[in-house]
């Protein structure tokens, strides 16, 4: 069925994947086998730098292209970065086959991409810059190219929508970017829960066709985090980490390992908002001043009633827990409460609720310090702050918080800040000492 064109009324179901690829001589190495091997529905490919990404992803989607009336996107950050895989598709079926077309486009500078066949097949370019033009579609397939440099909510929001009508598949292939939303795509894909989705790890030395002096050579020239995120395709960061010292596998505690005494000091801190998060952290500290994060409370577009709620219910229940382990009536189940000292109007809700904050002001720099001490690890082995493996978006925050790339500041990016702020404010209080219960400090 490799020919220009298809004949009238022919019906093609399916491509045999490994006939199209000797044809179009193709031939994957060991790695990329395994991926054009997987039945899963979503697969997450975070790979390094040259080791065939693009070429795989036209191979899968050159096979869909094959067969009538499918349409398929390759979404990347920008136009440019979407040409790399069109460009095979291209040399394939237009260069190599001179498959016959209904109408094409090859202007990566206008971002204007795409073939459509006479067999009704699409394939077209889209950037993430754009998202108004990644609604109104559905697909059959979707290749999202550097997937890890585009903000989440172009999957979530343009992106997922789009393959519902017709059960159609994704393929990301993306060089990693830290720990943001795509880590946790990658996690989905080696979780049994998410059996539709699998997951691959690839550095680029494991291409064989890559030669090693050019890896050696990256390895001298780059930073040690830098080579690892390019070339070993590791979850790592570059210099603009705030809290670079923050180890997951120091500072994260399995939540069934741990172990918070009823008699240990509680906190609670709050940093307000409505489209940004409200985040609640719960905190405790044991007998040797160590800062445990053992629970949060992270949630978008409610009202502070509504989160006042959810404080108080949780508050009878820790009551509970604690009047039956330590046999007796526990008034305070909490030290004190604190929050963002500027605001006024939130704080003053809580106390209609009956919730009672204080507050105490610091600089940004003076707060980062705070918990920058908290981390070190002390000389029991044992770092100062220690986080529940629960709180997942405290620990995502905790990678993911920055400087500016552009310009190094005193004060980090506006983003992945919302439980790095309520720990900020509550070191702020407990360094200077503020223990008295519920005690109304406006500031």
């Amino acid at each position: 069925m490799v020919r220009g064109k298809f004949h009238k009324g022919e019906r093609v179901l399916a491509i045999d994947k490994r006939k199209w690829f000797k044809i179009s001589g193709y031939e994957p190495h060991s790695g990329q086998l395994l991926l054009h091997n997987s039945k899963a529905r979503f697969k997450v490919v975070v790979a390094g730098r040259r080791w065939g990404k693009s070429l795989l992803a036209a191979k899968e989607a050159e096979v869909m292209v094959l067969m009538p009336n499918t349409r398929g996107w390759i979404v990347s950050k920008t136009y440019d970065l979407g040409e790399k895989v069109f460009r095979e598709i291209y040399k394939t079926l237009i260069h190599k086959f001179k498959f016959e077309t209904v109408r094409k486009s090859y202007s990566p500078k206008s971002g204007s991409m795409y073939l459509e066949f006479p067999w009704g097949s699409v394939v077209e370019v889209k950037s993430a810059e754009h998202p108004d033009s990644l609604v109104g579609e559905g697909l059959d397939w979707l290749v999202f190219d550097e997937c890890a440099s585009c903000k989440g909510i172009i999957w979530e929001q343009y992106l997922r929508p789009t393959l519902s009508d017709k059960n159609g598949w994704a393929l990301f292939i993306t060089t990693p970017r830290g720990y943001n939303w795509l880590y946790d795509l990658w996690k989905r894909g080696n979780s049994p829960d998410y059996p539709e989705w699998e997951s691959f790890h690839f550095p680029s030395w494991s291409n064989p066709h890559l030669h090693s002096d050019d890896i050696e050579e990256a390895k001298r020239s780059l930073s040690k985090e830098a080579f690892e995120q390019e070339y070993g395709a590791e979850f790592t960061f570059l210099s603009g980490q705030v809290y670079s010292d923050f180890d997951p596998s120091v500072h994260v505690i399995p939540d069934d390992k741990l172990n918070i005494d009823p008699e240990w000091r509680r906190f609670r801190s709050i940093d307000f908002g409505y489209e940004n998060p409200f985040v609640c952290l719960y905190i405790a500290v044991d007998p040797e001043d160590r800062v445990i994060i053992y629970d949060e409370y992270y949630q978008r577009h409610r009202t502070v009633e509504q989160h006042a709620e959810r404080l108080i219910e949780e508050e009878k229940k820790t009551r509970l827990m604690m009047q039956s382990a330590l046999g007796k009536n526990v008034k305070d189940v909490y030290e004190w409460t604190t929050c963002d000292p500027s605001a006024a109007s939130a704080r003053a809700t809580l106390m209609e609720k009956g919730i009672v904050t204080i507050t105490s002001r610091s600089s940004i720099e003076q707060g980062l310090e705070l918990v920058r001490q908290q981390l070190k690890v002390r000389a029991d082995g044992k770092p100062g702050l220690l986080v529940s493996s629960r709180c997942v978006n405290t620990i995502r925050e905790f990678n993911l918080y920055s400087y500016p790339e552009s310009k190094w500041t005193e004060e980090p990016e506006k983003e992945n800040d919302h439980a790095m702020d309520s720990l900020r404010y509550f070191l702020t209080q407990w360094r200077k000492g503020y223990i008295s219960q519920k005690i109304a400090v406006w500031a």
